[in-house]
């Protein structure tokens, strides 16, 4: 079987993490639709954690704009 690969493999990139203070956080989807009703996803609450986590840190980034 062969590996997939990443766009960032695509186009010559390393796969290295960029620092959060290098980055911008996008955040897709974070809606409670899908955390109960008919759209839940079940086993979904690591991956919120893990989200607010991310969200957490660059809230804390120095020099990141003010809204």
């Amino acid at each position: 079987m062969t590996a997939s690969r990443t766009l960032r493999d695509v186009v010559g990139l390393d796969n290295r993490l960029p620092r959060i203070a290098d980055a911008t956080l996008v955040v897709i989807d974070f809606q409670n639709t899908y955390r109960t009703g008919v759209m839940a996803l079940h086993g979904d609450e690591p991956a919120l954690a893990s989200g607010a986590r991310f969200l957490a840190a660059a809230r804390r980034r120095p020099g990141r704009p003010r809204r």
